[in-house]
């Protein structure tokens, strides 16, 4: 247990400290970039353990990693900043350079930059543990082995078996059906099926299985009794493991919506909501299987952590976005007094969340589940 510890505390560091890092990257390359004063560039939260000023920005890695942020001038300044001096006051010159006082296409240009850095990471991942490995491997959603007394057999799925779609959504790969069957919930679902080039529409429920996972020990999981033996490999060259790398982002980011979509209908219970212990797990576990399944998982989260940061919620860059949209529509910003109510909204959101997510985490370690 504590070899299992001591293993993962240091790779979800590492872990969360790249991802933070290439976020505020983003921000920070994007403000130098349209010409707007960068005061900071913070790798962690609260107070310094190590400072350097080059030219106008002050570089921190401060001691909380669990976060990080860029300061520009014209800023206001939040809860980042505590544990750090104040920045010297601003120039007249200076002032023109503010973010406040840029156009709207430059301030929502380095507000997505961060999220986008993210999303770029995983893709940059995918591509490069393609391309490493020379191939791509695969199963059609082919059923070659039906388990005695599951609900395929009860409901009359034979070996040969092509599936089609899932609740009306077309699968092309066994993972496309797996995630399907997951995201659908323990409830009658839809299966079109392809039998010798006869369409057969099939209703069965599937039945909660406990599996350990490349990534979580003891999880639940929705199975039908199904299994392929019938695995495809291709050989692959640098711009195939590019195309590929794409399609995982896009098949990843495409994931978290509808993961949302399954929890707001209730067809995935709000148990599996899981929070910085889980990503400690995660992280850990990856890191102990091989650098070629931690890079992977940290892909997955860099994605996770980009579409989530473009949810229209105060305090994060897709609240910002919103309100220079309204800007956009007012032809003037929110009143000072709005965004502050909006801010406390969103951060009282993502505490409740956070302490929800965190609970779930305590009761799956304490319960092993």
């Amino acid at each position: 247990m504590f070899g299992d510890i001591a293993l993962a505390v240091p790779a979800a560091i590492v872990f969360l400290g790249v991802l933070i890092f290439i976020h505020e990257l983003g921000h920070f390359m994007c403000a130098k970039l349209v010409g707007v004063k960068v005061e900071r560039f913070s790798i962690g939260l609260g107070p310094s353990m190590y400072a350097r000023k080059f030219g106008e920005t002050e570089y921190i890695l401060a001691a909380i990693p669990f976060g990080g942020y860029v300061k520009m001038l014209g800023e206001d300044t939040s809860l980042e900043d505590v544990g750090q001096e104040d920045v010297e006051p601003p120039s007249e010159a200076d002032l023109e350079r503010a973010f406040d006082r840029q156009p709207l296409w430059k301030r929502s240009s380095i507000i997505i930059m961060g999220p986008l850095f993210n999303i770029v990471l995983a893709f940059v991942i995918f591509s490069a543990l393609f391309a490493s490995s020379g191939q791509h491997s695969y199963s059609l959603p082919e059923i070659t082995e039906v388990q005695e007394g599951s609900p395929a057999e009860a409901a009359g799925i034979k070996p040969g078996d092509m599936v089609l779609s899932v609740d009306g959504g077309d699968v092309d790969t066994w993972t496309d059906m797996s995630v399907a069957l997951q995201l659908a919930g323990k409830r009658p679902i839809d299966l079109s099926i392809d039998r010798n080039g006869e369409l057969i529409e099939i209703t069965l429920e599937p039945v909660v299985m406990i599996v350990n996972t490349p990534l979580a020990d003891n999880q639940e999981k929705l199975v039908i009794g199904v299994r392929t033996t019938n695995i495809i490999t291709e050989e692959i060259g640098p711009l195939k493991a590019l195309s590929l790398g794409f399609d995982e982002t896009i098949t990843q980011g495409t994931l978290v919506f509808k993961v949302i979509g399954s929890l707001v209908k209730q067809l995935i219970p709000a148990k599996s909501i899981g929070g910085p212990i889980a990503i400690f797990q995660m992280a850990g576990k990856s890191a102990r299987q091989g650098a070629v399944e931690y890079l992977a998982m940290m892909a997955i989260i860099s994605v996770n952590l980009g579409i989530l940061n473009l949810l229209p919620i105060p305090v994060l860059d897709g609240g910002h976005l919103v309100f220079m949209g309204i800007e956009a529509v007012r032809r003037r910003p929110l009143s000072e007094r709005s965004m502050i109510n909006a801010q406390k909204v969103g951060i009282a959101l993502l505490l409740t969340l956070m302490v929800f997510a965190t609970y779930n985490d305590i009761v799956r370690w304490i319960t092993g589940q």
